[in-house]
């Protein structure tokens, strides 16, 4: 029984340090848009929400919280700028210079 106890024990513990939250770059600004990223930004990654196979009523703020993932995300990357794509639940993340973001204000 010990030997079952303390490796859930350690699994309970690893599983309650990971998180998907913001990481500590509240300052960064992540822009996101379905218009492809300014041609001087440099691509780091992708950023995908969680694959829901079903939806409830009862969670109306779903599309609102997947934003803020998708900006989660793309923060932990390095990124301030993210190409949604319109058929896929996420899209490709960017660095770009502040110079280009600021022409998209």
């Amino acid at each position: 029984m010990k030997k079952l106890l303390v490796p859930l024990i350690v699994l309970t513990i690893l599983s309650a340090c990971s998180s998907d939250k913001a990481p500590n770059k509240s300052d960064t600004v992540v822009y996101m848009s379905t218009i492809k990223a300014p041609k001087n930004c440099k691509y780091i990654g992708e950023v995908y929400g969680p694959h829901e196979t079903f939806t409830s009523e009862a969670n109306v703020h779903l599309g609102k919280n997947i934003s803020q993932l998708h900006i989660n995300r793309a923060k932990v990357l390095g990124a301030n700028y993210v190409e949604m794509n319109s058929s896929l639940d996420g899209g490709k993340a960017y660095l770009c210079p502040t110079s280009e973001l600021q022409q998209l204000q």
